[in-house]
């Protein structure tokens, strides 16, 4: 499958309103598993466009900081896709059933608190497992090639690109038509002066940890800046 993953997902995270009630699945983007595995929620259902199914490479996570400006937060490479054609119950408020054995079949849990716990708002709960995922050591960020505030240090312009974070939430950078913003953007994702040296870790709670409602208000104070 390595051969045909050539696009780079940047996918928006923590935002809308919602967040300051709610956490939604994208919590996972930022923690490991307890069965010592890395999965990535594409925010905001789990979902992808078929056409991209075995063509995400790396997803960069992504905070907007203002119009046409975001804040890099963290990065993934993927190692296979998880969510194909999920379908949600709405009625009966059920996820899809193929979703459900595979998060029970590896019984995936964050703090012990099982997944379906964690995703309020999610749709789905698995898009893709990671090889790891990584936290920003300095301070990263993007913007479109029209924007003249650039006040920051490691700022990248991608060109020809006139929102980021778009209302998707998801922005596909394809190796092939985006060659030079996919090399931009995989510079970022190779340089080691820019990342943490270890993935992130897992949950660690210091307290009972049944109590899946003490891990979101963790979750909550411990969101990447």
């Amino acid at each position: 499958m390595e051969d045909n993953q050539n696009v780079i997902l940047l996918n928006n995270l923590f935002n809308g309103e919602y967040i300051k009630e709610k956490v939604g699945g994208e919590i996972i983007n930022i923690y490991q598993s307890d069965n010592d595995q890395y999965y990535v929620y594409v925010n905001p259902y789990g979902n992808i466009q078929k056409i991209w199914d075995n063509k995400i490479k790396y997803v960069l996570f992504i905070r907007t900081v203002r119009n046409g400006f975001v804040k890099v937060i963290g990065k993934a490479e993927i190692e296979k896709q998880i969510c194909f054609n999920a379908k949600f119950d709405k009625k009966n408020n059920i996820i899809d059933h193929i979703q459900k054995k595979y998060i029970d079949e590896n019984d995936i849990r964050y703090g012990n608190a099982p997944l379906s716990s964690l995703g309020s708002w999610s749709k789905y709960f698995v898009t893709f497992k990671a090889k790891g995922i990584f936290k920003p050591k300095v301070d990263i960020y993007l913007s479109t090639e029209n924007n003249k505030s650039n006040f920051y240090r490691n700022s990248y312009k991608l060109k020809n690109i006139k929102k980021i974070a778009n209302q998707s939430q998801k922005l596909y950078i394809d190796k092939m038509f985006q060659k030079e913003n996919y090399e931009i953007l995989e510079k970022i994702i190779n340089s080691v002066d820019l990342w943490e040296e270890n993935p992130v870790g897992k949950v660690n709670l210091n307290i009972n940890p049944e109590n899946s409602k003490s891990l979101l208000s963790i979750i909550k104070k411990r969101m990447m800046n």
